[in-house]
């Protein structure tokens, strides 16, 4: 059997003989020079040939510096790719030798005995002559044989009994019983010795097996093993290692310098920790990245302990390397997930308190511009107060797509349709210098969306795509059908198992470098220059993605380009015509006649302008601040026709629950709900229209009339209860 394993010791147990020779180190002409680790002369022959696993000389560590810094127990066997490998020239047969060798010392056992024999003539009988049979069985031990051994005691029984019949004479002076007691004394020092080197021997294998199984628990060991001496000097690697760094045939040998296989930001920093440890005796625990045969690096955690005798001193290191390169990804990603999740409760804070502001600001800048129709000058700055305000609602629904916190109408949409209607509009936008292609998938699966947000989502990829080809370049949408079988995550979210419809964006321009695309989706982020964004366009995308139960991701190469990537629910039914918004009534035509509206809203600014406007409109308004004033008015007060009421209100009652309960003490009460922000627990436009209309904020004053006179009119009296 043969070991091609570099730097493993032997898997089967060594001979006695192997601890005779200082180490087989045949030359090796034409090897390359250069500095190189000698770790162990073991390692070294085992790599560089093909040696008898009996046959491989102890291990004589020779800590050489490599480029200043000693040697670890790093996975050293490791090279970027295959032409690294090193041509090593061929040695001599080992297993020619090893014959050699136990040919030899058999011959010298029976030579030497032949001699003691041919001896005996010439000596009394009385010459204890059986004790110089005894180191004659040791050196027939050295073979690693046990059948040797038992040759060699048998045949010097039967030598040391014919040599009694070959001396001459006794011992003068002595009497025969002192002859035939060293005669006896012989004949026991050979049985003893012969016995004593079969026992040895077998506790030697024994001793081996045992090691030899441990190191093959350590090879099925998915994980990097490896150990070093006292010194630091890496002594073994398990075949994780090398499949690791890609030599499954083992052909690199152990003495290779490892300190390649670290990153180079890494290596200052192993190396100090770990002659620290080495020095001191503690545990050895550290985390830096390793060269994988693909050339990629890849994070370990490594850790080691030392092993000690009895008297404290250390014998060995034993350590592992983990592969935690995919959980720092996964940390990475929840991590960043975690701040996008924060950075939408921010934003999405700020934009309800804005919302709020803008209701505020428009109604009122709507109000003077009609009374002021006899000023012009005037009525013209109330104009540009209402558009300035007007952005500002546009800059807070932003906020809120990315947020999640945006309304949303989902609908069966059919994609295809959709990209068609959208086409002529994008073109338009990148202007003649960007070539725009449109490519339809037959068969294409209906999308459970908001058809207006996909069309704005679209809309603000193709800027995005257009500001990164200013010296023109190709627009590319695409989409396909999708089935995640299993759900997986990334830094952006949690793509959930089921099917989807993907829409993809690629453009050619200067595409994102790797620093920033973890920044891309963050509100007010932006690779533009000064002025040329508001870092929005993306954050947009995102919200409305994971709104709508979706995923994005994004992939980019500096230089060559970016591609985005919606993945849309699919809708379960087929898709339907988009539809058309009846148009709403004239102001005149939507004004009150008296209805008495109960307005519950917490915000005194709000309160009082909707206050205001309602009563403009032609209504009875009974304002407060809080649900349970809302519910004790309703108790004794049988004339409230309307309940106009926020969602999202202090005291523990939202505006959800104001309207169920308001639905008990009054069944036939309609609701109209009023919000610049939902939350997440149900409070979604879809199923608060369920209960009742839905007005989002900032709202301006045709919008709410309509809305109340859409209420009073068409909207059921009495829907059904979704209190379940």
């Amino acid at each position: 059997m043969q070991c091609r394993h570099p730097g493993v010791l032997p898997a089967h147990p060594r001979p006695l003989s192997a601890f005779l020779r200082p180490g087989l180190r045949p030359s090796a002409p034409g090897r390359p020079a250069g500095p190189a680790v000698q770790i162990s002369e073991r390692g070294e022959t085992a790599a560089r040939a093909s040696w008898d696993v009996n046959h491989i000389p102890p291990a004589r560590p020779v800590a050489t510096m490599v480029h200043g810094v000693m040697p670890g127990p790093l996975p050293g066997a490791a090279r970027p790719n295959r032409r690294s490998r090193m041509n090593l020239p061929p040695l001599t047969n080992p297993d020619h030798r090893t014959r050699q060798t136990c040919t030899g010392l058999c011959i010298a056992s029976l030579l030497g005995m032949l001699a003691v024999v041919a001896f005996e003539p010439y000596t009394a009988a009385g010459f204890a002559h059986g004790l110089l049979y005894a180191p004659l069985i040791l050196l027939a031990a050295l073979t690693g044989d046990w059948r040797a051994v038992v040759l060699a005691t048998g045949l010097a029984l039967v030598l040391n009994a014919l040599g009694a019949y070959l001396s001459p004479a006794p011992l003068p002076n002595a009497p025969d019983i002192v002859s035939l007691g060293n005669r006896l004394v012989g004949t026991l020092a050979i049985f003893t010795t012969g016995l004593l080197a079969v026992a040895l021997q077998w506790q030697h294998a024994r001793s081996l097996h045992s090691d030899r199984q441990l190191r093959r628990m350590a090879d099925a060991i998915p994980q990097i093993v490896w150990s070093a001496n006292p010194e630091g000097v890496l002594t073994y690697l398990n075949r994780a290692t090398l499949e690791y760094t890609g030599d499954p045939d083992h052909s690199i040998p152990l003495t290779q310098n490892w300190l390649n296989a670290l990153h180079p930001d890494d290596r200052e920093r192993c190396m100090a920790q770990w002659m620290e440890c080495v020095h001191s005796g503690r545990d050895y625990r550290i985390e830096f990245r390793i060269l994988r045969h693909d050339g990629t690096y890849r994070w370990h955690t490594t850790s080691a302990k030392p092993v000690r005798d009895a008297g404290g001193r250390i014998t060995h290191w034993y350590g592992t390397c983990i592969d935690v390169e995919d959980v720092k990804r996964v940390e990475n990603d929840l991590r960043q997930a975690q701040r996008l999740e924060s950075l939408g409760q921010l934003t999405g804070g700020i934009a309800h308190d804005f919302n709020n502001l803008l209701t505020v600001i428009i109604g009122n800048a709507e109000l003077l511009r009609d009374q002021l129709a006899d000023h012009p000058a005037l009525s013209e700055q109330a104009r540009l107060v209402h558009r300035a305000a007007q952005r500002g609602a546009n800059l807070t629904q932003r906020l809120l797509a990315f947020a999640r916190r945006q309304s949303l109408d989902a609908a069966a949409v059919d994609i295809t349709v959709l990209l068609a209607d959208s086409q002529l509009l994008i073109e338009r936008t990148m202007g003649d210098h960007i070539a725009t292609s449109v490519t339809p998938t037959p068969g294409l699966w209906p999308a459970l969306i908001d058809a207006g947000q996909l069309e704005d989502a679209l809309l603000n990829l193709a800027l995005n795509a257009r500001d990164a080809m200013p010296d023109g370049g190709w627009l590319t949408f695409e989409t396909r059908n999708h089935t995640a079988a299993t759900a997986r995550s990334d830094s952006h979210g949690t793509l959930a198992a089921g099917d989807y419809v993907v829409v993809s964006v690629s453009d050619t321009g200067v595409g994102i470098t790797a620093e920033d695309l973890g920044r891309v989706m963050e509100p007010f982020f932006s690779t533009k220059k000064r002025g040329k964004g508001t870092g929005l366009g993306l954050s947009m995308v995102y919200g409305f993605a994971r709104q709508s139960n979706g995923h994005i991701e994004i992939r980019s190469v500096p230089g060559a380009g970016t591609t985005v990537e919606l993945y849309l629910p699919r809708a379960a039914a087929e898709s339907t015509p988009a539809r058309r918004e009846a148009p709403s009534p004239s102001l005149e035509a939507a004004m009150g006649r008296g209805q008495s509206i109960l307005m519950v809203e917490d915000d005194d600014l709000v309160r009082g302008f909707g206050e205001g406007l309602l009563r403009e409109l032609g209504y009875t308004v009974v304002p407060v601040a809080r649900a349970t004033e809302a519910l004790a008015i309703l108790e004794r007060n049988d004339d409230i026709d309307l309940l106009f009421t926020d969602i999202l209100m202090p005291g523990g009652i939202n505006g959800h629950e104001l309207a169920q309960r308001a639905r008990r003490l009054r069944p036939g009460l309609r609701v109209v709900f009023t919000s610049g922000f939902t939350d997440d627990k149900g409070l979604n436009p879809e199923t608060l229209r369920r209960t009742g209309a839905f007005l989002p904020k900032p709202y301006r004053r045709a919008s709410l009339a309509a809305c109340l006179d859409h209420a009073m009119h068409d909207h059921p009296a009495a829907p059904r209860d979704t209190d379940t």
